[in-house]
């Protein structure tokens, strides 16, 4: 227990008291937020992607066309903005 007091971490944080810890501790907790979310971000982009080229895929299967028929093409490019970008 005594060398978890005294590591090498408290030490650098015992400095900050009052509203100084506060405002660092919400920095931290910030910094934090934003690493995480990098990797949310990145995640939700893949799966996105997997979800709109399943959408495809099925419209494909759907209909027995090849991907040449221009309408088929415009629903196809359609769903797949529906699932890349749905609050545009």
């Amino acid at each position: 227990m005594k060398r978890l007091y005294e590591s090498k971490p408290l030490q650098n944080y015992s400095k900050y008291t009052g509203s100084l810890r506060k405002t660092k501790f919400v920095a931290l907790k910030r910094g934090l937020k934003s690493q995480l979310s990098l990797f949310t971000k990145a995640n939700t982009k893949q799966e996105s992607a997997a979800l709109a080229s399943f959408r495809v895929a099925l419209e494909i299967g759907k209909r027995g066309k090849p991907f040449t028929d221009g309408e088929m093409v415009k629903e196809c490019l359609i769903a797949v903005v529906e699932k890349i970008c749905p609050k545009k």
